[in-house]
This record gives structure tokens, C-alpha cells and sequence, in this order.
């Protein structure tokens, strides 16, 4: 095994997030950070995906920053443990934005990456060892179900994950002298925690819980990542109404889901072309 966590240190890098700086300044560092609050009766934290400081000029500095570091001294300093991190980016990235063709398709071409194409670099996921945070990346499916969300075709990895880390840690006795403090498990997407993270979260309650989807549709909205701007009273909870519409179908859901009919203000990648619709309209 020392031999095989020797390799593991030494992953090569995946390719950077190939979004714009005004994805980035207007979308990306739009979603809300985190959410304090657990979705209720679960151990799960929402958060947006923590980026590297290498993105740093592309966001516009300072304010927009929202690293790894920046999370997990926030949590402690309210005195929230996290256990694990849940990496869900891969599942929703194109729905945040397609992701541009690659390049090359011949044959003879050297593959361009050892991941899936979808497998982006956020940040270095041995940041979290700094703060003693377990990290897994979920990934799709190799033979994916094609027009259909990635985020349901990973749910029995998720639950595996999930329960083994909670068997874990109870055995472990928890936090210790804190006998009333749980270990959190932070999940986060693409799409400001709204999206995969969400509809996961949701699952775990239903499938876990036997929480009906409604109910579990209702706690994510007190899990909800804290808004900016003048979306900043709205808990959203989950926002793509496939994911909805799969909870709903999944897990047999008789009492109708309303949604908020809007979105937040970055959720949808805007076309050039739609730009100009909107300001002739």
C-alpha cells in the first residue's frame, strides 16, 4: 500500500476549467458560498465548488475568492466539524456550461487525459488533508446513459460512500469529548450546491431516511447556501427540475413539488446570441 500512496500523491493535474472571466465574475463567484446549517436530519453541508487561487485574476481578486482554506476555517470557526468532502462536479459541469469539443478526434492522437473528460481542476484535492477532511470525487458512469442526469446514475456509489463513513465515525466514538457535535459531510457541485449535490442529498433522505420526496425537497431548502444579491432571502434547494422530476418518479412522490418557477440569476450559460434578444426585447 506505500507504494500504491505513493502513486496516488503524484496524479497528474487535471485539465483547468476552460470558463471565461465573465463566467467566472458573473456566474461563478455569484452562487452562494455555504451553508452553516446541515440539510435537516442529515449530515450533509452544501457548499459551491472551492476553487484554486490560480483562477485568482480570472474572478476579479479578493472578494470572489473562495478557496478550500477559506471553507474549512470558516467551519471551524464555527466550531463545524467536517469529516468528508463529496466531489459532485463532474455530474453537473455541462449543465453549468458545456464543456468546449475536444480538439483532436483522430484515431492516432494521443488521449488527452487519463480522466473523464468531465473531470476538471477546481482545486488540489490534498488540500483537504491539511484540515484532516476525507475527499472523494464522484464520477460518471463509463457506459453513461445518454439525455439522462449523470447524478442518478452514481447514487449507489454515494450511498456506499455515505454509510461507510458514518459506520466510521460512529465507531470511532465521533468528536471525541464533544459528545454532541456530528461529523459533517460537505457536498459540492458545479452549480453552487443546487444541483447533483442537491438531488444526492435529497436521495440519501428518501432512499435512506424513507423521507417522502416533498419532505426532503423542503429540508434542502434550509441547507441552502446563503445568496447574494437579490436573491439573498431565497433558499432554492434543488433547481434542475430533471433532478426534481427523477426524485419525484424515484422514490414515488404523491404530494406535488412546487418549485420557485425562477432560478438564481447564474444558473442558465448565456449565449451571445440570447444577450442580444434580451436587450432588443
Amino acid at each position: 500500500t506505500n507504494q500504491k500512496s505513493i502513486m496516488a500523491s503524484y496524479t497528474p493535474r487535471p485539465p483547468l476549467l476552460p470558463w471565461s472571466p465573465t463566467t467566472w465574475s458573473d456566474r461563478w463567484s455569484a452562487q452562494g458560498r455555504l451553508s452553516s446549517t446541515p440539510v435537516p436530519r442529515t449530515p450533509f453541508l452544501l457548499l459551491k465548488a472551492p476553487v484554486s487561487t490560480l483562477y485568482e485574476e480570472k474572478f476579479g481578486g479578493d472578494r470572489n475568492m473562495f478557496t478550500v482554506g477559506m471553507y474549512c476555517s470558516r467551519m471551524m470557526a464555527r466550531s463545524i466539524r467536517v469529516g468528508l468532502v463529496i466531489d459532485c462536479t463532474t455530474l453537473d459541469i455541462e449543465e453549468f456550461e458545456p464543456l468546449p469539443i475536444p480538439k483532436t478526434t483522430s484515431a492516432r492522437a494521443a488521449p488527452a487525459s487519463k480522466f473523464d473528460k468531465r473531470v476538471r481542476y477546481f482545486h488540489n484535492p490534498s488540500e483537504w488533508d491539511d484540515y484532516d477532511v476525507e475527499y472523494h470525487r464522484l464520477l460518471p458512469p463509463i457506459k453513461v446513459e445518454e439525455g439522462v442526469p449523470l447524478a442518478p446514475q452514481v447514487l449507489a456509489e454515494f450511498y456506499k460512500v455515505v454509510s461507510n463513513f458514518l459506520q466510521k465515525s460512529r465507531s470511532s466514538g465521533g468528536s471525541g469529548s464533544n459528545s454532541n457535535s456530528k461529523t459533517c459531510i460537505s457536498l459540492f457541485d458545479a452549480r453552487g450546491g443546487l444541483g447533483a449535490a442537491s438531488y444526492l442529498a435529497a436521495a440519501y433522505m428518501c432512499h435512506a431516511l424513507r423521507a417522502p420526496p416533498h419532505a426532503a425537497f423542503a429540508a434542502l431548502k434550509e441547507g441552502t447556501p446563503a445568496q447574494t444579491g437579490e436573491d439573498a432571502d431565497v433558499k432554492w434547494g434543488m433547481c434542475d427540475v430533471r433532478l426534481v422530476k427523477d426524485l419525484q418518479t424515484r422514490f414515488k412522490g404523491r404530494k406535488e413539488i412546487r418549485m420557485e418557477g425562477r432560478t438564481p440569476k447564474w444558473w442558465w450559460a448565456v449565449d451571445e446570441e440570447e444577450e442580444e434578444d434580451e436587450e432588443e426585447e
